[in-house]
C-alpha cells in the first residue's frame, strides 16, 4: 500500500482554511461535492453570470482569485490543492468556520460551464518556490481570466508527490517478451505492386494508429528506384491493373483493407470519449502488425508517408512525401536512465539496437519506435511500451523528480518500472 507522502505546511496559521474532500483520487472537485458543504443551497445559479473575478497570483502553493460578489465589496479567496482535498479561505474569515458565500459562489464560478474541475492546475507541491527562483521548473502564464501554469520544455513532465501519473492509472507494467522474426525480400520488376506504412504523430490533430496501404507504381529504367506512382488500391474504389500477384501480396492487401478500418474506428486518443476506441484498436491493430511484418519483408516496395489524416489515401501517393523503409518485429531494447542533477532527478527512456543507443535519432510514432537516420520501423514489444513511450514522447521524454519527492516517486512508479525494464544510473 503507498504511503501518503508528508508534504510541508505551508498554510497560514492565522488564516482558517476550510477542508472539502475531494472523494476521488483524480485530483478532480465536483459541483454535487461543494453543494454538500453550504447551505441554503441557491434555488438556481444564473446570479453567477454577476460574479465578477480575476486571478491574482499563484505563489506558495496558493491561489488566490479576486471576487466581486454581487454588490459586495470585492475580497480575495484563497485556494490551497493537496491529493485528498481543497482547503479553502476568504478575507471574510469564514465566521462559524462554514463554508462562506464568497468561497461557495467563487467555486461554482470557476467551473461554473462544467460538472468538475480539474484541481491539478494547481497542485504544485514544493516545485513552485519563492523569490526569484521560484518559476525555475514552471512557467506561470497569467490573464484576467486564466492561470496557466506548466512545466518548462527542457524539464518535461515535473513529477507531483501524493499524486503519481494519472493518464498511466489502467497501466499494470509487466515484464516484456522478446519477439524475433528475420525474413528475406525478393526482388521488383518493371510495374510493380508496393506498400506505404500511412503514419502521424500523436499531436496531430488527425491522429491515427499506423496503417497499411498498397499501391501500383512503375519503375525507372535501371528498376532500383519508383519512377511514377499510379494508385492506391482501395476496396471500396477498385482500379484495373496489369501486376500478377503474388499469395503474399494478396493477403497482405487483405490485412491492408482490415487495418485501414481498423483505423478509422478511432479518433484523435486524446479527447473526451475516444480513449477507449483508441485502446481497442491498438490491440488489434497491434496484433495485425504482427502478421503483417513477416509477409512484408518478403516485398521490395515498401514506403513510410506522413499521412496528415485520411485524406491522402482518396488518390495516390505523391512521390515527394514517400521515403523507402524498413520494418522489424522487435529488436529494440528499452531501458530507462535516472540522472542526479544536484536538486532533483530525471527519468529519461533509453532505446538501443544490438547494444548502441539510439540517442537523437530514436522517434516515437503509435506502435512502432523509429531510427530517424535510417528510417527503420520497429513494433514495439508490446502495448504496455507503447502506452509507456508514446507518454514519456508526449511529455518530452522526460521526467523531473525533486529530490524531496523521490520516496513517493520511488514507491508509487519507479519500483513498478525497476521490475519491468532496467533502470540505470
Amino acid at each position: 500500500m503507498i504511503k501518503k507522502p508528508t508534504l510541508p505546511t505551508i498554510l497560514p496559521p492565522d488564516t482558517f482554511f476550510f477542508k472539502i474532500p475531494l472523494e476521488n483520487d483524480r485530483l478532480l472537485l465536483g459541483k454535487e461535492v461543494v453543494d454538500k458543504y453550504y447551505e441554503p443551497l441557491p434555488r438556481d445559479y444564473r446570479s453567477l453570470h454577476r460574479i465578477k473575478y480575476d486571478y491574482v497570483h499563484f505563489a506558495n502553493d496558493i491561489l488566490t482569485v479576486k471576487l466581486e460578489l454581487f454588490k459586495e465589496k470585492a475580497l480575495n479567496i484563497y485556494l490551497h490543492v493537496e491529493p485528498e482535498e481543497l482547503h479553502v479561505a476568504c478575507d471574510c474569515g469564514m465566521p462559524g468556520e462554514k463554508l462562506c458565500a464568497h468561497a461557495f459562489f467563487g467555486l461554482h464560478k470557476l467551473m461554473w460551464r462544467y460538472d468538475e474541475t480539474d484541481l491539478n492546475h494547481y497542485y504544485w507541491p514544493g516545485i513552485i518556490g519563492k523569490g526569484k527562483n521560484k518559476e525555475r521548473f514552471v512557467k506561470i502564464t497569467q490573464s484576467t481570466f486564466q492561470l496557466d501554469i506548466r512545466p518548462r520544455k527542457e524539464y518535461g513532465l515535473v513529477y507531483k508527490p501524493g499524486f503519481g501519473f494519472p493518464e498511466l492509472h489502467d497501466l499494470n507494467l509487466e515484464k516484456p517478451q522478446e519477439t524475433v522474426i528475420d525474413t528475406t525480400k525478393n526482388n521488383g520488376s518493371t510495374q510493380v505492386m508496393g506498400f506505404a506504412l500511412q503514419f502521424n504523430s500523436r499531436q496531430h490533430p488527425t491522429s491515427h494508429l499506423p496503417f497499411l496501404v498498397p499501391y501500383i507504381a512503375t519503375m525507372n529504367k535501371k528498376g532500383d528506384q519508383v519512377a511514377y506512382y499510379h494508385n492506391y488500391l482501395r476496396r471500396d474504389k477498385p482500379k484495373p491493373h496489369h501486376i500478377k500477384q503474388t499469395n503474399n501480396q494478396i493477403m497482405l492487401q487483405e490485412f491492408c483493407y482490415d487495418q485501414w478500418e481498423t483505423a478509422r474506428s478511432t479518433g484523435h486518443p486524446d479527447r473526451e470519449g475516444h480513449a477507449a476506441a483508441w485502446k481497442k484498436a491498438s490491440v488489434v491493430m497491434f496484433n495485425l502488425w504482427r502478421k503483417i511484418i513477416p509477409k512484408l519483408q518478403q516485398e521490395t516496395w515498401f514506403h513510410s508517408i506522413y499521412s496528415y489524416g485520411f485524406k491522402n489515401w482518396q488518390d495516390k501517393p505523391r512521390k515527394y512525401m514517400m521515403q523507402p523503409c524498413q520494418v522489424s518485429a522487435g529488436g529494440v531494447a528499452v531501458s530507462f536512465l535516472l540522472s542526479d542533477k544536484n536538486d532533483h532527478y530525471l527519468l529519461e527512456p533509453v532505446c538501443r539496437i544490438n547494444g548502441k543507443e539510439m540517442g537523437l535519432a530514436y522517434r516515437k510514432t503509435p506502435l512502432f519506435i523509429v531510427h530517424a537516420v535510417t528510417n527503420h520501423y520497429y513494433l514495439v514489444g508490446s502495448l504496455q511500451e507503447d502506452e509507456l513511450l508514446n507518454w514519456f514522447a508526449d511529455h518530452g521524454n522526460r521526467v523531473t523528480i525533486l529530490k524531496e519527492h523521490f520516496d513517493d516517486f520511488r514507491e508509487r512508479f519507479l519500483n513498478s518500472l525497476a521490475e519491468c525494464y532496467p533502470v540505470c544510473t
